[in-house]
């Protein structure tokens, strides 16, 4: 805070990110200044794209997209280039989804960006390979979202040839990526691991991966809901 308030670029950009990321930004009235500034008179693609996230974070999203089109017009050689494309592809997403996969396909072929292929994933359609591709590269490099959707799609061709697993083995690569996305902390993964733990005849371990579920306020009530209907069926059971 002491360099930001001598001018220093590098620490009033560091203010700035962090206090866009925490929604603290009436803290850094001054920094914020000073990365509009620069932005504005700087030619200066990091302050650019800065500024368009800080917008975004104050719900400006047309603002916040101009800005951000302007730190993607040339070069994406600059600190934070890759969360500026992602996030502009975000905000096209809701209507411009042509648009939306330009971005993301630039992200990913020119910065081999993880989230890039997993938001083309979502924008492709399902029926493509392309869609399983984009997912196992944004999966490989750790977006456990993609692991879970991989299990997702694993488990509806094991639906869809219509055997029931006997063992935990039998689910094959649904069990794997599911397990991935699990370890992750990835909420419905743990509740889809529950249940093929269940569906084998694991009631232990089934239990324990839906207690780790029930500690993630996404899926809290599926898993209180999945708890009180396994509940029932263990007591007509006797």
């Amino acid at each position: 805070m002491t360099a930001a308030s001598f001018g220093d670029r590098a620490s009033n950009f560091k203010l700035v990110h962090a206090a866009t990321s925490q929604g603290r930004l009436h803290d850094v009235t001054e920094s914020l200044q000073h990365v509009g500034i620069l932005a504005k008179t700087g030619n200066d693609p990091q302050a650019m794209a800065l500024l368009g996230m800080a917008l975004f974070s104050q719900r400006k999203e047309q603002e916040a997209l101009t800005w951000l089109r302007r730190a993607s017009a040339g070069a994406l050689d600059f600190p934070g280039a890759a969360d500026a494309l992602i996030l502009e592809g975000r905000i096209l997403m809701s209507h411009d989804k042509s648009g939306a996969m330009a971005v993301f396909q630039r992200a990913a072929d020119e910065l081999d960006d993880p989230n890039a292929y997993f938001y083309l994933s979502k924008l492709v359609s399902p029926d493509l390979a392309a869609r399983e591709v984009y997912l196992i590269k944004a999966a490989a490099s750790g977006v456990m979202e993609a692991s879970h959707n991989l299990g997702v799609i694993e488990l509806a061709k094991i639906n869809k040839g219509g055997k029931q697993p006997k063992a935990l083995d039998d689910y094959g690569m649904a069990r794997d990526w599911t397990e991935v996305a699990a370890e992750g902390g990835f909420g419905l993964s743990m509740l889809n691991m529950a249940m093929m733990y269940r569906n084998v005849g694991l009631r232990d371990q089934a239990m324990e991966w839906l207690e780790k579920a029930g500690e993630d306020t996404k899926v809290l009530e599926e898993a209180q809901a999945l708890r009180e209907n396994w509940d029932s069926e263990d007591a007509l059971k006797g």
